[in-house]
């Protein structure tokens, strides 16, 4: 399959996951993961839905969470937000937070929803995804691994009094490093690279859907690699439905400002790649 009509076929917008909506806003990480999936060629015959509720259960938590369920869609409760707290967890002030976030992203909506807090008893600390913050770079690493594709998490934060490296999840204290280390992996063949990208550096017209209530929006995550042509990124933005419109190509310099700007203090990508047959 030509490379840029395979970017099209598996196009994935987190508006098609056949979740409730105000979940669907949420989705961006959850929609590139599923992305990746297709664009390897794994899980063909499973729906969206399917996939993006898999995804949601392979999370793992040692602390309270506070959960959504909505009455047009039964049986299935969706994480909101992880109680904050050490050992004294603050039910009443994480229920609060949740009540309010609810407030905003359920605008508009027709469905009724009910909170409720929900006790884990995981010895390991494994998050996929809360509504609050979206998808975890573990969470996804972790299921894109159960799936037979090899992941490698780059992660910058400033200020660490050194840098802490394994094979599976670099960590980095300088934005350059950092950088360097994505302009080496967009280069890298039959490499993807999930992306946390700063949203409102992108201009978005009116057929994408982006939340831009900044009081929760910050990053949003795309996929991309190397564009077709030097110093170009090409990358599937799932905040758009149409796959015509969801397939962009941008300067690399341009991409580069979106993912590690001089205001931001940590960033991270997921490099994911599978063996060739």
């Amino acid at each position: 399959m030509e490379e840029s009509t395979k970017w099209l076929n598996n196009h994935t917008s987190q508006y098609s996951l056949g979740l409730p909506l105000p979940v669907e806003k949420c989705c961006c990480g959850i929609a590139s993961t599923i992305f990746t999936l297709r664009y390897f060629g794994i899980n063909k015959g499973a729906s969206n839905s399917e996939l993006a509720i898999g995804y949601m259960k392979s999370g793992r938590y040692t602390r309270p969470v506070v959960t959504v369920a909505f009455d047009d869609f039964p049986g299935c409760s969706f994480p909101v937000l992880v109680a904050k707290g050490l050992e004294d967890y603050n039910i009443q002030e994480a229920t609060e937070r949740a009540r309010a976030f609810m407030g905003v992203y359920s605008e508009g909506y027709g469905a009724k929803y009910s909170l409720q807090t929900t006790f884990f008893d995981h010895t390991k600390y494994l998050p996929a995804f809360c509504m609050e913050k979206g998808s975890d770079a573990r969470g996804i690493s972790h299921y894109l691994e159960s799936r037979g594709l090899h992941t490698v998490i780059y992660e910058h934060k400033d200020g660490l009094p050194l840098a802490k490296r394994d094979s599976s999840h670099i960590i980095l204290n300088r934005q350059n490093e950092f950088v360097s280390e994505y302009k080496k992996c967009l280069k890298s063949a039959n490499t993807l690279l999930i992306s946390s990208v700063t949203q409102s550096k992108f201009s978005y017209p009116d057929c994408a859907r982006v939340m831009r209530d900044h009081r929760y929006i910050g990053t949003h995550v795309v996929v991309a690699s190397g564009g077709s042509t030097k110093n170009r990124v090409i990358y599937a933005d799932p905040a758009y439905s149409g796959e015509q419109d969801g397939i962009r190509e941008i300067d690399t310099t341009k991409f580069i400002d979106a993912l590690a700007d001089d205001t931001r203090e940590e960033g991270h990508f997921i490099a994911v790649w599978k063996d060739l047959e």
